[in-house]
Order: C-alpha cells, then sequence, then structure tokens
C-alpha cells in the first residue's frame, strides 16, 4: 500500500525537545549551588524554548556556554550542559547537522566527568536519540532510547521522581513506533501517560504531547476512531495549557488534518492543515520542516480533491523547504518527492513521476545502507517499509517512452523484499560448496538471535510494566549484551572465513547483465511482481525473463486482486483442503461432495484457466523459456501456485 501522509511520528518527535528543555529545568535543585549568571541564563533559556522562541533560546543557550567556559572550563560539567542546550535549540530550528555535533561534544564531555551509571547522562542519550530517530535512523536511535530509560529508571528509584523517566517512555515508544513495533510502542505510552496524569493530575502539555502520540500509534495500525479521539485530546491539553507553543499547537492541527482527511471530512481536514500552516509560518517566519510537512499534506490533499494548479505550489514548497533544512538523505524528502509523484502520475507525464520516484527511491536505499544487521535486526527495513515507492516506480518506468527495463529490475526487488534478493543472491553463490564449520557457525547465530527477540520482548514487557522490579530488567540488559557480544563474533568470524556466505546473508539486487552472467544456457530466470491499482495506474504484473543471452520484459492486465482469484480457483483442481466452504464453489461453480471425496474422485482442475492464466503471464516470453530450466522468483498470490501446473496449449478436455 502507498505511504500515509501523516508524517505523525517526525513530527510528534520533534515536540519530545520539549521534554528536553524541560528536564534541564526539572535539575533546578543543581541550579542553586551554580554562579548566579549562568544559572540566570540557563533558567532563561529554558524559558524561552519551552515558549517556542528558538532562536532567543539558541542565542542564551550560546551565551551559557561562554559562561560557563570562562568560570568552569572548557571541559567542565557545565560546558557539557551548555551543549545539550545548544543541541536542543539546533533541533528546533531543524538545523540538524549542528545539533548532532553538540549533542555529541556535550555527552563526550560528561562521559569523562562521571561513571556510566551516572544518571545526568540520560539527557544527552536520549537527545541524541531523538534527533536520530527525527532523521529516520531508528535503529540507531533505538539503544540511545533504551539506554536514556535505563538511567532514567535508576534516577526515579533514587529521587523517587517521575518526571525523566516518563519522557524516556515516551521517547522509547515513539521510537518503536516508527519502526512498525506498534504494541511494545503503545504499552510505553500508556505507562508514560499514566505517570504524566500522576505529576498533573489537572492535565498539562506533557500528557498532550503523549496524547498526540500515541494517536500517532493508533493511526499506523489504523484505529482511526482511536487515533482521533486521543488527537482531540492532545488539542485541548495545548490549548489549555501551552496556547501561546505555536510548533506543538501547529503539529496537532497537521495530524488532526490528517485524520479528518481519511474520515472522509475534507473540509475539517483543510481547515485544520491551513491553521498549521499559519501556526508555523508565524512562528517560523524563515521556513521550518514542519511547515514543509504541513504543506505537503495540505498539498495531497488538494491533489486528492482534484485542484492540482493548488496542490503543485504547496508540494513544490514543500520539497524545497525540506531540503533547506533537512540532511539531503532525510526521510521526510523521499516523502515529498513520492507526492509530487503522484502529482505527474495523474498528469500521465511519466518522465517527471519517475524522476521524483527515483529520488524517493535512493533516499530509503541510502537509509537502508547504514542499518547494521548486528544482533538480528532487518537491514533491509527501510526498503521493507517502503517497498511500495518501488512498486510505483516499476508501474511508471513501463509507461516511459524510454522505459529502462534493468532499472526496473533492480527496482522490482527491492519492492519484493528480502526474499527476491536472497533468492537472486543464492543462485549467484549457488556453486559454493558446504562447509560444515559455517553451518555450525550460521546456526548458532540463528539460536542467538531468536534468543535475543525473546529477551528483548520480555525486556519491553518489564519496561511496560510500572510494577516490574528493577533488577529484572537489569538481568535482561547483561543478557542481551552478552548475546550482542557473541553475535559481533560470529559475524566477525563469518566474515573472514566466509566470504561468499557474508554476501548471500546481506543480498543486493542483481542487474540483469549479472543475472546473465550467472545463467547456464539451458536456464531461464523468471522475476513475477504483481502490483495493486494506483491512481491512473490499473493492477498489472510484470515479467521478466532472463537467459544467458538476452532478457524480456513484459507486463500482464491481471494484477494483485485478479490473480489471487485465479489462484485461488487452479488451487482448487490442486488442494483438497481448497473446498473447504463455498470458495471453490464460487470460483469454479462446481460442487464437491462428500461422497465425492470418500470415493477419491479426482479434483477438477481447469485446463483452460490454466493455459489463460500462462498466456497471460508468460505468453511473451514462451519463445525465451521454452526447453529450459526454469529459476522462478514469483511474488504475490503466484508463491502458492507451482508455475509447471500451468498448460502451455490448449486443452479440449479437463485433466483430472
Amino acid at each position: 500500500m502507498p505511504r500515509s501522509r501523516c508524517f505523525c511520528v517526525q513530527t510528534a518527535l520533534r515536540i519530545a525537545l520539549l521534554f528536553l528543555a524541560l528536564l534541564l529545568a526539572v535539575r533546578s535543585g543543581r541550579l542553586e549551588a551554580q554562579p548566579a549568571d549562568f544559572a540566570t541564563a540557563r533558567q532563561r533559556l529554558v524559558e524561552l524554548s519551552l515558549g517556542g522562541d528558538y532562536k532567543g533560546a539558541l542565542a542564551m543557550a550560546r551565551h551559557a556556554l561562554a559562561l560557563a567556559a570562562r568560570d568552569h572550563g572548557p571541559r567542565s560539567a557545565e560546558a557539557a550542559s551548555a551543549h545539550l542546550a545548544i543541541a536542543i535549540q539546533h533541533q528546533s530550528l531543524g538545523q540538524l547537522p549542528e545539533a548532532e555535533a553538540h549533542f555529541r561534544e556535550g555527552m563526550a564531555l560528561q562521559k569523562r566527568l562521571v561513571s556510566a551509571d551516572d544518571t545526568s547522562l540520560a539527557e544527552f542519550t536520549s537527545g541524541l536519540g531523538a534527533l536520530l530517530h527525527g532523521q529516520g535512523r531508528y535503529e540507531e536511535a533505538e539503544p540511545l532510547m533504551r539506554e536514556g530509560l535505563r538511567l532514567h529508571e535508576i534516577d526515579s528509584r533514587r529521587t523517587g521522581n517521575e518526571t525523566g523517566l516518563a519522557v524516556a517512555l515516551f521517547m522509547l515508544g515513539s521510537t518503536y513506533t516508527a519502526m512498525s513495533r506498534l504494541d511494545e510502542g503503545l504499552r510505553l505510552f500508556e505507562r508514560s501517560l499514566a505517570a504524566f496524569q500522576r505529576l498533573a493530575p489537572q492535565g498539562s502539555m506533557q500528557t498532550g504531547i503523549v496524547l498526540n502520540n500515541i494517536a500517532t500509534n493508533r493511526q499506523l495500525a489504523e484505529d482511526y476512531k482511536a487515533a482521533l479521539d486521543n488527537q482531540l485530546g492532545a488539542l485541548a491539553m495545548f490549548e489549555r495549557h501551552s496556547p501561546g507553543n505555536l510548533p506543538g499547537l501547529a503539529k496537532i492541527n497537521n495530524n488532526l488534518g490528517f485524520l479528518f482527511q481519511k474520515a472522509g471530512a475534507p473540509d475539517k481536514a483543510a481547515e485544520h492543515y491551513r491553521e498549521a500552516i499559519d501556526q508555523l509560518t508565524r512562528a517560523f517566519p524563515g521556513g521550518h520542516p514542519d511547515l514543509a510537512t504541513a504543506r505537503m499534506n495540505h498539498g495531497s490533499l488538494l491533489l486528492e480533491l482534484g485542484r492540482p494548479a493548488e496542490a503543485e505550489s504547496l508540494l513544490v514548497a514543500a520539497l524545497a523547504e525540506s531540503r533547506r533544512f533537512l540532511p539531503p538523505e532525510h526521510p521526510d524528502i523521499a516523502v515529498a518527492h513520492g507526492e509530487l509523484a503522484n502529482l505527474r502520475i495523474r498528469a500521465d507525464d511519466w518522465e517527471r513521476a519517475a524522476g521524483e520516484l527515483d529520488a524517493a527511491a535512493r533516499i530509503h536505499l541510502a537509509q537502508a545502507a547504514r542499518q547494521d544487521v548486528g544482533r538480528g535486526s532487518d537491514t533491509r527495513s527501510d526498503v521493507r517499509r517502503n517497498a511500495f515507492t518501488f512498486t510505483k516506480l516499476v508501474k511508471v518506468e513501463h509507461r516511459r517512452l524510454a522505459a529502462d527495463a534493468d532499472r526496473a529490475f533492480v527496482m522490482a526487488q527491492h519492492a519484493l523484499g528480502s526474499s527476491a534478493a536472497a533468492s537472486l543472491a543464492q543462485m549467484a553463490v549457488r556453486n559454493a560448496k558446504g562447509d560444515a564449520r559455517l553451518s555450525a557457525l550460521v546456526r548458532a547465530r540463528q539460536d542467538l538471535v531468536a534468543e535475543w527477540h525473546t529477551l528483548d520482548r520480555d525486556l519491553v514487557a518489564t519496561l511496560s510494566n510500572p510494577t516490574a522490579a528493577p533488577e529484572t530488567g537489569e538481568q535482561l540488559r547483561s543478557q542481551l549484551a552478552t548475546i550482542d557480544q557473541r553475535i559481533a563474533a560470529i559475524d566477525r568470524n563469518i566474515a573472514e572465513r566466509f566470504p561468499d556466505y557474508t554476501a548471500l546473508a546481506n543480498p543486493k539486487p542483481l542487474t540483469l547483465g549479472e543475472v546473465q552472467r550467472e545463467l547456464g544456457g539451458d536456464e531461464a530466470l523468471v522475476l513475477v511482481v504483481d502490483t495493486p491499482a494506483h491512481l491512473v495506474m490499473g493492477e498489472e504484473t510484470f515479467v521478466w525473463v532472463v537467459t544467458s543471452n538476452a532478457s524480456r520484459w513484459v507486463r500482464s492486465t491481471l494484477g494483485s486482486e485478479a490473480l489471487k482469484r485465479e489462484v485461488a480457483a487452479l488451487r482448487c483442481g490442486l488442494d483438497e483442503a481448497a473446498w473447504t466452504g463455498s470458495a471453490c464453489l464460487d470460483l469454479t461453480g462446481q460442487f464437491r461432495t462428500d461422497a465425492d471425496r470418500r470415493k477419491g474422485k479426482p479434483l477438477p482442475f481447469d485446463t483452460g484457466r490454466a493455459h489463460r492464466l500462462y498466456a497471460a503471464l508468460l505468453g511473451d516470453v514462451g519463445d525465451l523459456i521454452d526447453g529450459k530450466h526454469l529459476l522462478v522468483v514469483p511474488s504475490g498470490a503466484i508463491t502458492q501456485l507451482p508455475l509447471q501446473v500451468l498448460v502451455t496449449r490448449p486443452v479440449a478436455t479437463p485433466v483430472a
């Protein structure tokens, strides 16, 4: 399915910066012992940040750093704290490289000054984690968020103050939500919400922030009623407790626009989008990434309403603004390209649509390339989350006048995910000899990865449970760290001794030429990609056939839904279990009674249907596959049907 246009996870995480500013204020017990000038500067920057004046807060944070360096030295705890404040304000202003540099510098200073369990480190790990999350670097962010939560748990047990713990629960829940670990994210959000409600029973801005992200989590779970209820609750909290916080209100209005759009209320959606744009324009007259998101969402709504000229101006501005404020490989830029692609697709402008989708695909691939298999995470998770971008590019590419079959072939492998890449990679190393030592290492790694994921689920359940014993979490963390070390050692061993397996375990898509070089003269590769309808493009299936000296790319009007129906009907002639219920009767028009089963009456296999499916999928490549041993990479419904049951020529009578 297409990616949703509610970019709630990224925008809502930026609200977490308010939490970090709050943490600086919470540490007021340490302010009294500090020099008056530094303490006053730091308190003032907190006030400016909570009020949404990020430029003023940044200037005050820089002043605080100068005071800290003068009075305590450039490597002091006060200097580290000032770097943290500077990082927070840079991030609030969308200046991400500068923010990351100050987060890392402040954290490095603090680590030299305190022990590994010192709770002051939590502000740096959580802050850097939020920054990485906001750039779509979820796998990098997650261990930092978990470490921040560990430290805040220690602080909560020592002091009885739940504020930092509630923030850390919120932030890890946001990361799990972005990683599509929705149930785990929701449990952490619920514990965070309960903590904030205990801290402020009358409600607070912080309660509104958590409600906003619960709404995001429920939206991603497609529970739109719960999402809308929580989002309206978030808006009420902000209007009551922080009416001057225009950036926070704008984020919530943007998300409400999306939810009303999903609910079929375009007028209300447009009203909230316009309100968000107005609030962000007033808050950030020089521009901001959140303003790009709001414009993008409003533009997409106008596009759906058949107002392409108005939509184009908003979408073009959104892309330009995203590029101005965000790193070149930020996922929000990919989404902006995707929305512009939709505009071009509606206009049958295939050249420009392909260009926009290619730009989006490159960003998703760059994000995936930075991910690390480590303890068993999916190195292609960003590709998998955005698979429809690659599917759309295949569909658009076929409509270009100068269609590039090779580019589409590679994109199709990304669209299908790791299974297709692994299938082709297997072909590339199929002649490698087996090795008992490699098998033992692989089995050991698989067992460790399975154990890691089990313990990880147990840890998240423990973190979500406010009554869990603290030592349980510590024990689980220790076990996970040990397994991480063992997996890393196995990975190094495999990489050094079995490089061919390393290539197979982390496969890269192959080009048509690379496939041809691997094929024997009697072999043909068949890659099948079924696609759903999208905008003006109907559902369709694409087939590549590659031999050692030729290749061909063809299209069938049979798409995902039609293939499901045809495959299900043919399986009625192959699988007795398919006759449970009325599905086969509806598909074939034939009855199969209990008496037929007892007598062993052959299943009715429809040879005419089998031939029509063959003609639709492979009729235009029959000459290339005739007499060849086929290596098939299927997708969708075709994975449930052996291709050898297809009939290449019409048959007069059914085959039992």
